[in-house]
């Protein structure tokens, strides 16, 4: 009996699938991305580093002038959209990560630590900035947009098949973006 012709796309899939499951079995930790929600409130964004395992992570709110204090927000999970006085928050519990003091370019860095720790591969969080400037439309603040943080391992490099498709390295940012 003659072997049976398969598809390409169908060995393809066989292929992916056998690799995704030997790759499962090793302990494999999702890809770290950082996706920004919303557009700010305000002159003031917040942009991040990749948040990756046994790495240091930069949270930084920028756009503003010199000498402004403010705070960055933090919450679990993924964002919710959530209109606040013509501004959108994202944080669903209003947890101060940091107090900050922008410098003299306006700009407010946040070193986070990431430990090489597998059990934090996968979890998320949402982080928001505000900033005091005193003329901005909740209570005198400017309201960053908000960013979904998901903690992983770095992305595969050079964009090879199979590693980027089942990774799904395709769809991470790399830094807000």
């Amino acid at each position: 009996m003659p072997p049976l012709a398969v598809p390409n796309h169908m060995r393809l899939l066989s292929i992916s699938l056998t690799l995704a499951t030997s790759i499962a079995a090793q302990g494999s930790c999702a890809i770290a991305s950082v996706t920004a929600l919303g557009t700010p409130c305000g002159p003031a964004s917040l942009q991040a580093t990749l948040p990756t395992l046994g790495s240091t992570m930069n949270i930084t709110i920028d756009g503003t002038v010199a000498g402004l204090a403010g705070s960055l927000f933090q919450s679990p999970g993924t964002g919710v959209q959530v209109p606040l006085l013509g501004c959108d928050i994202y944080v669903t519990q209003l947890n101060v990560a940091a107090l900050v003091l922008t410098d003299a370019n306006g700009d407010a860095v946040v070193p986070v630590v990431i430990p090489n720790n597998p059990t934090l591969c996968g979890a998320q969080l949402v982080v928001q900035g505000t900033v005091w400037s005193g003329t901005g439309s909740v209570l005198g603040m400017d309201v960053t947009n908000a960013l979904e943080l998901q903690v992983g391992a770095a992305p595969p490099t050079g964009g090879t098949f199979p590693a980027d498709w089942i990774h799904g390295s395709a769809n991470c940012s790399t830094n807000g973006e």
